[in-house]
């Protein structure tokens, strides 16, 4: 290394540094940045995906719940008929009035009413038929009445398991949003931690590339002015010896050093001028 390539160095060896400096703040700067976009994009799924996931407990406690609780239970159906309370009370009015048509009748023959003959029988078949006939009317409705009871009764059977169904469904729909926000909240907490650790990683291997360059500075210039003083000093000394060598040709003729004054460089600056410095 020349003289002047050291003393570059020296002169440079700040700007290189502070350059290189710069570089490394820059890149640190970009790294604070970039993990400022990321806690920005995950804060606002966390906070998202936090309001769904804060009723993931409740919403597993309601949904075991449920799971425990016994399916509703089709029960005993009344299958009694009540014939009576479709009983027809207009049934003694034609009665009466059959009555008294059938005895009119007999009356009109010449007949003579009798608890044994005729027309005594005729009253009682007529009374038996039309009670008959009303009863039947009667057990027909009650039937119908317990057709439409029982078709009730299944149905709201029916109803109460559909409904328990579409309960249970509905808390497992509600744990299942509750439970993928919760997942997607922790993945969220996950990539951030995960970006804040690789932020400082990274930032501490820049600060320490910040330190290995103020090293290398300090080095560099070590070498530099370490270098330049060598360079100076050798240069001074054979400056020195092509002086004498001059002024010893000058006053005794030859081209020797004077005698006691050695060269130990044995080197020709004359394109210094060393040789007209004293002549």
């Amino acid at each position: 290394m020349g003289l002047g390539q050291s003393l570059a160095g020296i002169f440079t060896g700040d700007s290189i540094r502070d350059e290189n400096r710069r570089g490394i703040r820059a890149q640190q700067q970009g790294m604070r940045d970039a993990q400022a976009i990321g806690d920005e994009f995950y804060g606002g799924q966390i906070d998202a995906y936090g309001q769904d996931a804060v009723t993931y407990g409740d919403d597993l406690a309601r949904y075991r719940e449920a799971q425990t609780r016994d399916l509703p239970q089709m029960g005993q159906f009344n299958s009694d008929l009540n014939v009576e309370k479709f009983l027809d009370p207009y049934q003694d009015y034609v009665q009466e009035q059959e009555a008294k048509a059938i005895e009119q009748s007999a009356a009109a023959r010449g007949g003579m009413f009798s608890g044994g003959g005729a027309t005594a029988k005729a009253l009682q078949d007529r009374s038996q038929q039309i009670a008959g006939q009303f009863r039947d009317r009667a057990t027909n409705l009650a039937k119908e009445e317990r057709q439409f009871g029982y078709n009730d009764f299944l149905n709201r059977f029916k109803q109460e398991r559909e409904n328990d169904a579409l309960e249970m469904q509905g808390y497992g729909n509600l744990l299942k949003q509750s439970g993928g926000a919760r997942q997607n909240m922790f993945g969220a907490q996950g990539g951030q931690a995960n970006l804040g650790m690789q932020t400082e990683q990274g930032l501490g291997q820049l600060e320490q590339q910040v330190y290995q360059n103020n090293a290398n500075f300090i080095k560099g210039m070590s070498d530099n002015v370490g270098s330049a003083i060598d360079e100076g000093v050798e240069l001074g000394a054979n400056i020195y010896s092509g002086g004498m060598t001059g002024m010893a040709s000058t006053l005794g003729g030859g081209g020797d050093a004077p005698k006691g004054v050695s060269n130990p460089y044995n080197k020709d600056y004359s394109m210094f001028g060393a040789n007209k410095a004293l002549s």
